[in-house]
């Protein structure tokens, strides 16, 4: 019902126009006036359906843009620009890709879930290490296949804690290294974790492009001609 291609904004082949998961959604649009066309189809919808927007939670952001008037029942939605910052299905970030507040919160969401697997009695230190790779690390991982952030710092900074962590339930020498860990304990780096699997994603995306596999295939094919 929103048409798609008529207002959405294209990266590529690819088209964005509408985000949505249960009452989560997220409208994109190449300019403020289709954003405007979009959001008056949103209404019309909402309205034969009896369905209420929650204005507090809504925002509006544009880039590279003039700002638009958005309302919905005659109320206006909050104008972020492109710095203000919006939450959708968890991930807080703003149109500048600024991730601080989403890496503030995974770092608590780990270091929290941390403290509770090392609080826990009835564990050994093996148990505990397979916790941590199985369950906390995806807290991190889950996401870092889809944000990159340049400064990866925090991400050593919380392979320190973990150790240090596990230095102390495990009543050991402060100082012993992560490489002990990694190494004699099977404990995985989650920086390593987070590298590889944001590299694995971009692979995977890279190959699953039709234009990129028809354009890999031909310098093969090239290839191979010019070693016949």
């Amino acid at each position: 019902w929103l048409k798609e291609g008529e207002d959405s904004y294209d990266i590529g082949t690819d088209v964005f126009d509408i985000g949505a998961y249960a009452d989560d959604m997220t409208l994109m649009s190449r300019s403020g006036e289709g954003m405007q066309r979009m959001m008056a189809k949103v209404n019309s919808f909402m309205d034969h359906n009896n369905v209420l927007i929650n204005e507090d939670k809504s925002t509006y952001h544009w880039l590279n843009d003039e700002e638009v008037i958005l309302e919905t029942r005659g109320r206006r939605l909050k104008s972020e620009g492109d710095v203000g910052l919006f939450t959708y299905l968890g991930w807080a970030t703003n149109l500048r890709l600024d991730w601080t507040d989403q890496v503030d919160s995974l770092m608590s969401k780990y270091i929290h879930s941390l403290h509770f697997v090392m609080q826990e009695k009835n564990l050994t230190l093996n148990q505990r290490v397979k916790l941590i790779n199985t369950m906390i690390h995806p807290i991190i991982t889950y996401r870092t296949r889809l944000m990159h952030v340049d400064d990866n710092v925090w991400l050593e900074n919380l392979d320190k804690i973990t150790v240090k962590m596990l230095n102390r339930r495990g009543g050991l020498d402060k100082n012993i290294h992560m490489a002990y860990w990694h190494e004699f304990r099977g404990l995985n780096s989650i920086k390593i974790e987070a590298d590889a699997g944001l590299v694995s994603f971009s692979v995977d995306r890279l190959l699953n492009d039709e234009k990129t596999c028809d354009a890999v295939k031909t310098v093969a094919e090239e290839r191979v001609t010019r070693a016949v």
